[in-house]
C-alpha cells in the first residue's frame, strides 16, 4: 500500500469517480506544492481526537474515489519537466490529507525517520504517511521509523531530506 492511499492497481478504477471526488482530488493536488512549509504542516500533524466521527458509506466511497484521483493526478503532474509537484510520500500524504478533509475524514500527517543503513546514500531516511481511524483510508507505516512530533518534523522537512 502506498503512503496515504489504498492500492488501486494503477488505474482510477473501472467506474468513473463522482464529480465531487474529481473536484476534491484536483483541488487537493493543486494545493500540495504550496503547503510544504512549517505553518501549513503543523495543523495537519495534530493528534486525532479520540471521538472522531467517520463519514457515512457514500461519503467514504467518494473519499476513496478522491484518493484515487489524487494519486493518479499527482503521478502525472510530477512527470512534467520543471513541475513543482513530486510523486513522493510527503506530497501524496499532504494531497490525501486535503482530499480526505474535503469529506470530513479526520487524518493526521505523520513523518518518521531512521538512520540510513550502510547501503543507502544519505544519512537519514524519512517517510510520510497518514493516520486515520478508518483502516481502509489509512496508510501503513514503514517499520523501523520513529514518528516525530510536529516541531521536529518541521525541521526535517526544512532540511530538504528526500522522502521516498
Amino acid at each position: 500500500m502506498a503512503a496515504g492511499f489504498p492500492a488501486t492497481g494503477g488505474r482510477v478504477g473501472r467506474r468513473w469517480p463522482s464529480l465531487p471526488a474529481l473536484v476534491a482530488g484536483a483541488v487537493a493536488v493543486g494545493r500540495v506544492p504550496f503547503r510544504i512549509n512549517a505553518a501549513a504542516l503543523e495543523p495537519m500533524m495534530r493528534p486525532l481526537a479520540g471521538d472522531a466521527i467517520l463519514p457515512a458509506a457514500e461519503s467514504r466511497r467518494r473519499a476513496l474515489d478522491a484518493l484515487r484521483v489524487t494519486r493518479a493526478l499527482l503521478s502525472r503532474l510530477a512527470r512534467i519537466p520543471g513541475s513543482p509537484w513530486r510523486n513522493t510520500c510527503l506530497y501524496r500524504s499532504i494531497a490525501a490529507h486535503a482530499a480526505l478533509s474535503w469529506y470530513g475524514v479526520p487524518t493526521r500527517l505523520r513523518i518518521g525517520v531512521r538512520r540510513a543503513t550502510s547501503d543507502e546514500t544519505t544519512g537519514i531516511v524519512a517517510h510520510a504517511w497518514l493516520d486515520c481511524e478508518d483502516p481502509l483510508l489509512a496508510a501503513e507505516r514503514r517499520p523501523g521509523l520513529t514518528p516525530l512530533e510536529p516541531s521536529a518534523a518541521r525541521d526535517v522537512v526544512a532540511t530538504g531530506v528526500d522522502f521516498a
